[in-house]
């Protein structure tokens, strides 16, 4: 069946492989609940940002991310758009909405449990 497909294609690795530079190859990929909550507490930390910026969070806290950034970016903070914790303030512009205490709280232990080195569990 691979000798059907283009030898460019045959050979490809998996898509997410491609994504990563070499540098980052022992970096952790964020994702997920986790990526989303990250995104989050920055969003009510400081206040509204662009894409470019949460990408660039996304980077000092030490993550990559697996795909195209803006795309993953946004695609993420949609989830949190629709529960109300997140408005979208124009196009690549994202805001904090209020977040209850108690969540914020699971945010921020889940969070530090991805980060690399954490602990794994509650804080």
């Amino acid at each position: 069946m691979a000798d059907a497909l283009p030898t460019h294609l045959a050979n490809a690795s998996h898509p997410s492989a491609d994504v990563l530079h070499p540098s980052e190859a022992g970096a952790t990929v964020i994702a997920g609940i986790e990526l989303r909550y990250l995104l989050t507490l920055h969003l009510v930390a400081a206040g509204p940002s662009t894409v470019k910026e949460l990408v660039d969070v996304v980077d000092r806290a030490g993550f990559v991310l697996a795909g195209r950034p803006s795309k993953v970016i946004s695609d993420a903070l949609r989830w949190e758009v629709a529960r109300g914790r997140v408005v979208r303030l124009g196009r690549g512009s994202y805001g904090a909405r209020r977040v209850p205490r108690s969540t914020f709280q699971r945010m921020r232990q889940r969070v530090a449990s991805a980060a690399p080195g954490g602990s794994g569990g509650c804080r």
